[in-house]
């Protein structure tokens, strides 16, 4: 497969996917209830211009102009959007990174160069970053907060002096913050708020890890500039969001109580399988999201898979070897069975 993300549910079916970093409480009753009466609509059109679904984003978010906002058939196509219609010639990339932004920048015939962050500080971004965004003076930046797969959350300062740098050096910026939700304090490192300042800066977010709706796909873009956002819009196929997606994502927006309760687990859960893997030997990274990034011995996701669990082999990421992993956190349960298969590996 060209692209590859995780565990492969469709070929493993019965395994449990710790490959898919979403909410640990799944999709809220709310969601799968708004989902069911939509299918009264199927005979319908959707909204090309999602009008509904912006406003009450707008509203969530805090953002004064629905036409702010961009939605998506998934995170993943805005990342392809927002390549489209900017067509940029030169790029930085943080590695590892998610491998959607050099695919979309690539599928444009872009320059990257990547600027990849050391092991022995746990792979944070530092001043390299910028230097390098003040040196090479790119079109456009990706730079993803919590970082995917290593779950380091950059603090607001950091992403702040990034905007900074990219502005002198007259570069687009795109912060990913699909993950951000489920960390503890969101609101304290979120950029959402500080995009009017800064206009060159798009925020992406996804209803699909916070709302656990990965089926669904549904993602959304904010930014200042209201002639860069209807760019993206005009490079949308017709209809990207559908009916269905278009409920689910107005009922998973009335559902801030259950996102709550899922940093809440995230903490706890987080924390016992950080101690658990620590204890087994595996080098564990220090991170805050819904996932964890490890290094094992080699072959350790086709060991799990054998016993019924996927696991995210990182080493197809840029600037990550072999033997590092990421697992979702999930419910206890879950992650208890993880960790017996581990313990039953290790003990071998």
């Amino acid at each position: 497969m060209k692209h590859l993300h995780g565990g492969d549910i469709y070929r493993n079916p019965g395994c449990i996917d710790f490959s898919a970093s979403v909410n640990p409480l799944g999709t809220p009753e709310g969601v799968k209830q708004a989902v069911i009466r939509s299918a009264e609509h199927l005979a319908e059109y959707p909204d090309p211009k999602q009008e509904e679904l912006r406003a009450a984003i707008a509203r969530v978010e805090g953002i004064s102009d629905k036409d702010r906002i961009v939605c998506g058939n998934g995170a993943a196509e805005l990342i392809w959007l927002i390549c489209a219609a900017l067509a940029p010639r030169t790029a930085v990339l943080p590695a590892p990174a998610f491998a959607e932004y050099g695919a979309a920048l690539e599928e444009q015939g872009c320059h990257i160069v990547r600027v990849s962050a050391e092991e022995t500080n746990g792979f944070r971004h530092d001043n390299r970053l910028i230097s390098k965004i003040e040196e090479v003076r790119p079109d456009i930046v990706f730079f993803c907060n919590p970082d995917n797969p290593s779950g380091v959350l950059s603090p607001f300062d950091y992403t702040r002096r990034l905007a900074e740098a990219c502005k002198k050096a007259g570069s687009f910026l795109t912060i990913d913050e699909c993950f951000i939700d489920l960390t503890e304090n969101p609101e304290e490192v979120s950029f959402v708020r500080y995009t009017e300042q800064f206009p060159h800066v798009m925020v992406l977010k996804a209803f699909t890890k916070t709302y656990g709706m990965a089926g669904v796909r549904l993602g959304y873009a904010i930014t200042a500039d209201v002639g860069i956002a209807a760019r993206i819009r005009s490079k949308t196929q017709p209809w990207n969001v559908s009916v269905i997606a278009a409920a689910a994502g107005l009922a998973a927006l009335d559902e801030q109580d259950y996102v709550r309760r899922g940093r809440k687990v995230v903490a706890e859960e987080r924390a016992f399988l950080s101690g658990e893997l620590t204890a087994l030997g595996y080098k564990v990274l220090s991170g805050v999201a819904n996932y964890i990034l490890f290094k094992g011995k080699p072959g350790l996701a086709e060991l799990c898979r054998d016993r019924g669990i996927l696991i995210r082999d990182c080493s197809n990421f840029e600037g990550l070897c072999e033997g590092y992993y990421r697992i979702a956190v999930k419910k206890h349960e879950d992650n208890q069975k993880l960790i017996s298969v581990l313990r039953e590996i290790e003990a071998r």
